[in-house]
């Protein structure tokens, strides 16, 4: 992941996690998060949110993987990743209980919003990226986001 996925990925990290927290929904996880796939497989989603009825066995969990991969699903696109990678990775999330995938392009400023393996929106720098189904009442204008990438300016300094 280039610097700007990176910080773009954290930026996104933050304002999911604010969410989820302020409307007590579950947990958001980093790049470090594993989850086990159906056909054995380990994923490493760079951003994962798991609904609290994930963790009905208890909290915290007590295993070091995820038995299943997590209700949303984010990766940051970089130079390195290949078409044909990021469709195995997709199917394989949502055969194993994944309900959203977002795909986000840094350099192109856009997000593609996947609700099944093949399907997707394209949310674009204009448009608002949405939660739907699985964080009801998310709503980022793709533009804040990456707004918040540019420095400040004199007259927004302190």
């Amino acid at each position: 992941m280039s610097l700007f996925g990176g910080l773009i990925n954290g930026e996104l990290h933050r304002r999911l996690g604010n969410f989820v927290e302020s409307h007590r929904l579950g947990r958001v996880g980093t790049p470090d998060t594993m989850s086990r796939m159906s056909d054995g497989n380990i994923r490493l989603p760079d951003i994962s949110f798991y609904p609290w009825s994930y963790f009905a066995s208890g909290w915290p969990p007590q295993e070091r993987i995820a038995l299943r991969a997590p209700d949303l699903a984010v990766e940051v696109m970089s130079d390195s990743n290949t078409a044909a990678e990021m469709d195995r990775k997709r199917a394989e999330y949502f055969a194993s209980g994944c309900r959203l995938v977002w795909e986000v392009e840094p350099e192109l400023r856009l997000v593609r919003v996947y609700t099944d393996a093949t399907t997707f929106t394209t949310v674009t720098i204009d448009g608002t990226l949405n939660g739907e189904p699985v964080l009801p009442g998310f709503s980022l204008p793709l533009h804040d986001l990456f707004d918040a990438m540019n420095p400040p300016t004199q007259e927004t300094q302190p």
